[in-house]
């Protein structure tokens, strides 16, 4: 359950790069 937890986290924390990029570019 702690790796879905991981997981899930990391998918956010992608998501908030992926933002961050695009408003960058």
């Amino acid at each position: 359950q702690d790796h879905l937890m991981t997981s899930m986290l990391a998918r956010e924390l992608i998501a908030e790069l992926i933002e961050l990029h695009e408003k960058l570019k």
